[in-house]
């Protein structure tokens, strides 16, 4: 009895060595996957911060739009631009937004970009993207485009031939 009892012990500190050396083996590796998630959740904190510092810094704004084309998110951005806060745009269409009254607004132009995005199974799920105000540039066009019609006019109007050319010696333009 005392040789079984002597056995059994043997066993028994035999099986809690065998146990010690799996849990520090398995703590050891632990450890790793610990300090590999500690190492990739400092990468993603670093990359988002780095994403936020872009947009804080672009003309920019972002917006998103569900399978049913109605916005989800916009950015605070957009209030900075348009006076509009982002709430006011999540539920709405673009259609919706654009074809409101312009009574007491003043108009402005934008410029949007975006692509289609896809849940698990591939089904729409939306849209993301950007947009931005060109207003300033429109004008800026607009008012080109009243000189180069104001020119023409005058060029017309003129009984004497002139005419340019660029440094090439290229005909730039002609009057009648």
């Amino acid at each position: 009895v005392l040789i079984l009892f002597v056995l059994l012990i043997i066993a028994a500190l035999a099986w809690t060595r065998s146990l010690r050396l799996q849990i520090a083996h398995r703590t050891r590796e632990l450890a790793g996957e610990l300090e590999e998630r500690n190492r990739i959740e400092e990468a993603l904190r670093t990359s988002e911060e780095r994403f936020r510092d872009f947009a804080d810094a672009s003309a920019d704004w972002f917006w998103e739009m569900g399978p049913d084309l109605r916005f989800s998110f916009v950015s605070e951005r957009i209030e900075e631009v348009t006076g509009v806060p982002a709430a006011y745009h999540i539920g709405k269409s673009r259609e919706g937004i654009a074809g409101e009254s312009a009574e007491d607004k003043k108009w402005q132009y934008m410029s949007t970009s975006g692509k289609p995005i896809y849940d698990e199974q591939g089904q729409f799920a939306g849209y993301r993207g950007t947009g931005v105000d060109i207003t300033e540039r429109v004008l800026a066009l607009d008012a080109l485009s009243s000189v180069e019609e104001h020119n023409r006019l005058i060029l017309n109007s003129v009984a004497d031939g002139i005419y340019g050319v660029d440094r090439e010696g290229t005909a730039m333009f002609v009057n009648p």
